[in-house]
């Protein structure tokens, strides 16, 4: 019971206790700080910024790249301000197609209910209204930039906090209107014989004249449905969805569209994932002709349209990020852009219309650098010595077809640098690295695979000298402290200590919070 005092005298403790040990390093300020990706929208550049001394990173903006986040960077919004604890975080940002108005979502105590709020973006003020009872939704602005499309548990008693336990159902598609209230919202759509279902990912045409949703029921397949409409509707219009999909057999991710085609990223007929262009008069399945082909050597982890000429794709291949351009409306290779090992984020502003866009890149050793790319213009330490005695680290996921790619951690880097520690990460059969047959090698009844798979690893950091047994440290979250758990009672020979956060450990009692979601993976492993 998270509103027990006794649960709440507890946490507390363990915060002091932990803030004490930590504060007595004495390395503890040097910790670098943090930046995000840059995107622009409208007149200004935007980036997250965080530091050691700050809860939550915040959202800076200014009209130049020029020494950017120097003496012209003004603070867009703080979320450090929404709370005197800390705990209130932003969960995103979404402007609308005019820039005029940025609708934003934020959370208390990492609880997935988020409330919805709406700033002027030339004043920085806030409108006065805040939507509540919002969970598991995305935002879609009309083109017409007076309102947006966003999930809506309308039928919720509980709290809308995360401080109870009551599944929430119905959730239905909603339309707000800028300055009016969440009680004269338009509801737009709904599945009142599926309460379980969500509504999903929510986009508009660029013609602003087209709504996608992309309905799930968990975490892992989608279906696709869309309408036709007025940007300038009525109260009275009544929406007419018709299905492209009507199944939960793939994933279907929205990249844009053009004259002819809808732009879709899937692995439908493709386990590792394709592009696909839809025509918008003849939808079906049968017509959908590759832009990017499934490939059987590596996975296409993300893909991003930029000035509508170009497609900017994102490689997965052996752990290891590989960004290539293509052109949009032919599909043909254009050229690589090389980085190092490492990882790469690219913004996704859905207003990109000139040919630049962002991205970052991040591997262990580099907290993330960030690029400008214009497509118009356009190893092993030395002095490791394996002798088993250094402290080692390792960590892994292993579900839900998760890649688990190279990132910058401060905890890892100092645990490296200051505590001559060895970080590594555990690639095993349940993510996403090899495509979906490794994703399926790790779920259901092959679940024990995952806890193998770790093991697996332990032992061959210990049999090369990197660590000992009584040296090695395991840590994992979520489905990882789910790991973590497993091999605390199969195989606690093999590590020192192990750190399970947040781990779905309960797993018989499947009916609270978000293991409903998770179930479809889990649940011949609770048999």
């Amino acid at each position: 019971d998270p509103d027990h005092q006794e649960t709440k005298r507890f946490v507390r403790e363990q915060n002091k206790l932990t803030t004490k040990y930590i504060r007595r390093n004495r390395d503890y300020a040097s910790i670098r700080k943090s930046y995000g990706i840059i995107d622009k929208y409208g007149d200004y550049y935007y980036q997250f910024r965080g530091s050691l001394f700050q809860d939550q990173s915040i959202l800076y903006r200014q009209k130049s790249l020029r020494d950017f986040g120097g003496k012209e960077a003004e603070v867009f919004i703080d979320p450090n301000q929404f709370s005197t604890d800390g705990t209130v975080a932003l969960s995103f940002v979404q402007f609308s197609p005019d820039f005029k108005w940025c609708a934003y979502g934020f959370s208390k105590g990492g609880s997935d209910w988020v409330r919805i709020k709406i700033k002027n973006v030339a004043t920085k003020e806030d409108l006065g209204e805040e939507l509540i009872k919002v969970k598991f939704s995305s935002l879609a602005w009309n083109k017409n930039s007076e309102g947006f499309f966003y999930a809506f548990y309308d039928e919720y008693e509980g709290q809308a906090q995360g401080t109870d336990t009551l599944v929430a159902l119905n959730q239905k598609l909603y339309y707000h209107r800028v300055n009016t209230s969440q009680e004269d919202d338009q509801k737009i759509f709904g599945f009142p014989e599926h309460p379980r279902w969500l509504v999903g990912s929510i986009h508009i045409s660029n013609d602003g004249k087209t709504i996608h949703l992309f309905p799930s029921e968990g975490t892992s397949k989608s279906m696709w449905l869309v309408a036709e409409f007025d940007p300038n509707f009525s109260r009275e219009t009544k929406f007419e969805f018709n299905w492209i999909v009507d199944r939960f057999e793939s994933l279907y991710e929205y990249l844009g569209d053009d004259d002819d085609c809808f732009y879709i990223r899937t692995d439908n007929q493709a386990e590792n994932f394709r592009v696909v262009c839809v025509d918008r008069s003849c939808p079906c399945e049968k017509s959908w002709q590759d832009v990017l082909a499934n490939s059987d050597e590596y996975v296409l982890r993300d893909a991003v349209i930029v000035n509508q000429r170009y497609l900017v794709a994102l490689y997965l291949i052996d752990v290891v990020d590989s960004m290539k351009v293509f052109n949009l409306s032919t599909g043909r290779f254009l050229y690589e852009i090389h980085t190092p090992i490492g990882s790469i984020a690219i913004s996704s502003n859905p207003y990109r219309k000139s040919s630049e866009f962002f991205y970052k890149f991040v591997t262990f050793d580099k907290p993330g650098i960030i690029y400008r790319h214009n497509l118009a213009k356009s190893t092993k330490s030395k002095n490791l010595k394996r002798d088993g005695r250094r402290p080692t680290w390792l960590t892994a996921y292993g579900g839900f077809g998760i890649s688990i790619v190279p990132h910058f951690s401060t905890m890892a880097l100092f645990f490296a640098k200051h505590l001559d520690g060895v970080f590594a990460v555990a690639n095993i059969r349940g993510g996403g690295e090899y495509g979906e047959e490794w994703h399926r090698e790790g779920m259901l009844l092959n679940k024990q695979n995952v806890f193998d798979d770790f093991a697996s690893a332990a032992k061959w950091l210990i049999n090369k000298r990197y660590t000992s047994r009584s040296k090695l440290t395991i840590e994992g979250g979520s489905n990882g402290g789910l790991l973590m758990g497993a091999s605390c009672n199969q195989r606690p020979d093999l590590f020192g200590t192990a750190i399970a956060k947040v781990g779905l450990m309960c797993l018989q009692e499947c009916r609270f919070s978000v293991i409903v979601m998770m179930i479809d993976k889990l649940v011949h492993t609770i048999r």
